[in-house]
């Protein structure tokens, strides 16, 4: 997980998350071919606002992230990301770069 300054908003900050396994480590996961319905949580807080960032796959190598916040014990849908031809290593913003 990367943080940094979000400069086009005062009040935000920006946030790169890489989901990887490392060779020589033992924990994270790794996907040979996805099947539709396939699906991948990772969970996550800031301060005391939770957040859930769920990917769902429609085909091998096709999908879409939505970032989950908790509001008063309520997950409401942010921002999703629909990306197909899903390659490792590459990375995918929203159109505007700042969801």
């Amino acid at each position: 997980m990367q943080v940094g300054e979000d400069f086009g908003d005062t009040d935000s900050i920006a946030f790169l998350i890489k989901l990887d396994r490392a060779p020589t480590h033992w924990y994270g996961f790794r996907v040979a071919e996805m099947q539709p319905g396939d699906q991948y949580e990772v969970y996550f807080t800031i301060g005391d606002v939770s957040f859930c960032i769920l990917f769902c796959a429609s085909k091998s190598s096709e999908g879409t992230a939505t970032l989950y916040k908790q509001v008063n014990g309520l997950w409401s849908s942010q921002v999703s990301l629909t990306v197909s031809g899903i390659e490792s290593g590459r990375l995918y913003n929203t159109t505007d770069y700042n969801r």
